[in-house]
């Protein structure tokens, strides 16, 4: 799970790249390779695009579209069949935004789950295949053919005048 405040639940701030993005995958392993933890950061740094002076730059200097990408790669290494985003999006910039879409997109098409909470409207409607209303922590209504649905319906499910 990537949390909505990366910093508190899921980053290690003064901890570089490196470790943050090895910490799961290392926990399951019976030896730790320091080699093999650097070619992998180094690769999850090129394939999500991390903008970076290097896998031992602390986390704390990154953007914050890095960070959650330093995140997300992190349970990339783990090998973990279903990610659940919190508010994925929250606090990063316009490119790192289209840059994790297309993470998101990406782990979906290697047949894992996504599950996707979020307060952004647009982001739910562009980026879902399916939206489970919720309110007051009850599922009113579970949405299956997303395109054919708009900002105001949601708004509507949501407030139960649907």
């Amino acid at each position: 799970m990537l949390g909505e405040d990366r910093k508190r639940d899921g980053l290690f701030m003064i901890r570089s790249i490196l470790e943050n993005i090895n910490l799961v995958s290392n926990e399951a392993k019976t030896t730790v390779s320091p080699r093999k933890d650097r070619v992998s950061t180094n690769k999850m740094i090129d394939v999500l695009k991390i903008r970076t002076t290097g896998p031992d730059q602390e986390v704390q200097f990154l953007s914050g579209g890095n960070q959650q990408k330093t995140l997300i790669s992190r349970w990339m290494l783990s090998k973990c069949d279903i990610f659940i985003f919190d508010e994925p999006t929250k606090g990063v910039d316009i490119g790192a935004r289209e840059d994790i879409y297309e993470l998101m997109i990406d782990i979906a098409k290697e047949g894992k789950a996504v599950i996707m909470i979020s307060s952004d409207m647009p982001e739910i409607l562009s980026m879902s295949d399916r939206v489970c209303v919720m309110r007051e922590g009850t599922i009113t209504h579970i949405l299956d053919n997303v395109e054919d649905f708009n900002e105001e319906d949601l708004i509507k499910y949501y407030m139960g005048i649907a």
